[in-house]
């Protein structure tokens, strides 16, 4: 790289704010100059560390120049509100953060296109050329394509032991693994075969003798599931397998089969940065491959314009509820993510457990692919704000609030969950006080479970002005007991299977409530089935009234001026009363989904 002269930066009281440069073509025993670069990020954290304290008014920013930087990025200390910390991708270049290492072996050929080579190096996602493959699975399926992925079904007399099916494959998958939606498929569970017989039938134990919870999850004709963990399903290009017995990895490359003519990388580190316990820290303009970042007990640290890749995978899913996966972490409180991408997850895109933590303007894509309890935002946080982000093609939700409340979910875009589970909804929680959380002004559409998915015992939440269609369930579900909900100004279009709906569970509660929910002002264009009698005083909520194919009213249409006026929700209407539905015509409207444009790798 060219030598550039050395530029400091000069806060308004006439202090030098230090800048620090890193090149992968530096040393780690220069002193970190534009000229005299590091060359780890790590190096420059020391220097941060114990070369600037106090840190000056201004704060301190490490420039990282194009390259791949293969480490875990733990700064040793904090900024402050008036000092940040900032790790920047130097002005026109693109360094990336690597969880994955180059898997330096000597291959030779197995047979056929398939290559091995000895290696005990342990790991559990391996990349040709910075895409990820698939283990050796069977039935194939296509790799990065969680929307049309390949799955097997189980034939009548499956059950809680034994998987039934005349078409399993032939080979060795004694001690291999099933990766199953058992039930009424809400999640997946992983478990090892036993006594495998193909063509026919195998027995299997789940992982770490975890199953099932009820009967609704017992395994049964019909369930989707895949097999994996054995060199008898290596039979395409795009696939690989360890074998752990022979430390031997086994891989047919795409393209030519060779791999010394690819870069072959396997994940090792799980966080490319580890923000735990830091405060008033910024990422900024860097791409992160194979690895997450970590903001536990943080406070006011922001991730900004990043592009997110492979965040985290797992090969198994260990139980039903499991929601634990957390690559990219929100902890401590105040700090946002923002302008940023996060694409291929094997569980969740973010996962918050903190407290006015922020999620803003980001594209959040092809998230759980293993099928777990998982989104693209997963929150059990409190005062949440999740803003202007577009989120789609979720195994599962694509937020998913349950144990969060005080929360926002705002002019999101979100489509295409629900694409190996069930009973979901595109935004979803269960048993949670949401104590005052909003969900207003979304687009919310194009899914195969519920749209906005309220399940039992969910009181104290305010849904309005959301646009919802194409839901193959409900649009807005409300399982009692659904107590002190708001719902107002919500247009669902006739292409939801029904507008309004609920499922009562009769161990929490023998007589279906609805006690203090109010439904009011939306236009719906499906089947409307509520509790009769058990609802609170209601007005419009079955509005079926004309609307152009973007949700708004047609011209004349019986849902203008036809709302009751509610404080707060329809302020500013325009006419003589407001309108029945999402959208008030003669003004401007409003708007979902970011702006922000995603980063190419």
């Amino acid at each position: 790289m060219p030598v550039l002269l050395l530029c400091l930066t000069c806060n308004a009281a006439g202090q030098i704010a230090p800048e620090y440069y890193v090149d992968t073509d530096g040393n780690d025993n220069n002193p970190g100059t534009q000229a005299l670069p590091f060359q780890t990020i790590g190096r420059a954290c020391d220097e941060i560390r114990y070369g600037s304290r106090p840190l000056p008014t201004g704060g301190v920013i490490v420039w990282i120049r194009g390259g791949t930087y293969r480490e875990t990025v733990r700064p040793a200390c904090s900024g402050t509100a008036e000092a940040p910390i900032r790790f920047a991708a130097y002005p026109g270049e693109l360094p990336v953060i690597s969880g994955a290492d180059i898997l330096d072996v000597s291959w030779i050929v197995h047979s056929g296109d398939i290559y091995k080579a000895s290696t005990t190096v342990e790991f559990e996602q391996l990349f040709v050329d910075g895409q990820m493959m698939n283990e050796a699975r069977w039935p194939n399926t296509q790799v990065d394509n969680l929307v049309n992925m390949i799955r097997a079904n189980c034939d009548s007399g499956t059950n809680t032991s034994t998987l039934v099916d005349s078409e399993l494959p032939d080979g060795d998958w004694e001690g291999a693994y099933v990766h199953i939606n058992p039930g009424k498929e809400w999640n997946s569970l992983t478990a090892q075969i036993e006594n495998y017989n193909s063509h026919s039938e195998f027995d299997f134990v789940f992982i770490n003798g975890r199953g099932w919870v009820n009967n609704d999850l017992e395994p049964e004709s019909g369930d989707p599931y895949w097999l994996f963990g054995s060199l008898a399903g290596l039979d395409i290009p795009t696939e690989w397998f360890l074998d752990s017995d022979t430390d031997e990895i086994y891989l047919w490359c795409p393209g030519d089969p060779d791999p010394g003519v690819h870069t072959i990388e396997v994940k090792q580190r799980i966080h490319a940065f580890d923000l735990s316990n830091c405060n008033h820290t910024q990422i900024e303009g860097l791409r992160i491959f194979a690895a997450g970042i970590n903001m536990n007990k943080s406070s006011y640290c922001v991730v900004d314009d990043c592009h997110v890749k492979y965040p985290e995978h797992t090969r198994f899913v260990w139980s039903w509820s499991d929601g634990a996966a957390r690559a990219n972490y929100l902890g401590g409180k105040h700090n946002e993510w923002k302008n940023s991408s996060i694409v291929y997850s094997a569980t969740n895109g973010i996962f918050d457990a903190g407290s006015y933590n922020k999620v803003t303007n980001c594209i959040i894509h092809d998230v759980d692919y293993m099928a777990g309890q998982h989104a693209a935002i997963t929150t059990v946080g409190y005062g949440g704000e999740y803003t202007w982000n577009t989120l789609y093609n979720s195994g599962r939700d694509c937020i998913r609030h349950q144990n969060a409340s005080a929360f926002r979910i705002e002019h999101n875009d979100m489509f295409n969950a629900g694409l190996l589970t069930r009973d979901l909804g595109v935004t979803t929680t269960w048993g949670t006080d949401g104590r005052g959380a909003a969900i207003a002004y979304n687009f919310v559409h194009d899914t195969f479970g519920n749209g906005i998915y309220l399940d039992n015992n969910t009181p104290n939440y305010n849904i309005h002005h959301n646009l919802v269609w194409k839901c193959s369930r409900s649009g807005i579900i409300l399982n009692t007991p659904s107590i002190n909900n708001k719902v107002y100004n919500n247009t669902i279009l006739n292409s939801c299977k029904w507008a309004f709906n609920y499922w009562n569970n009769p161990i929490i509660a023998s007589v279906p409530t609805m006690a203090g929910t109010r439904i009011i002002n939306n236009l719906t264009q499906s089947t409307v089935r509520l509790v009769e009698g058990r609802l609170a005083p209601k007005a419009g909520y079955n509005g079926n009234y004309a609307v152009n194919s973007s949700g708004w009213p047609s011209p004349g249409s019986g849902a203008i001026d036809a709302g009751v006026p509610i404080s707060g929700i329809t302020d500013g209407y325009v006419g003589s009363a407001p309108d029945i539905g999402c959208f008030e015509v003669g003004n401007s409207g409003w708007k979902a989904g970011a702006v922000w444009v995603e980063k190419k790798w």
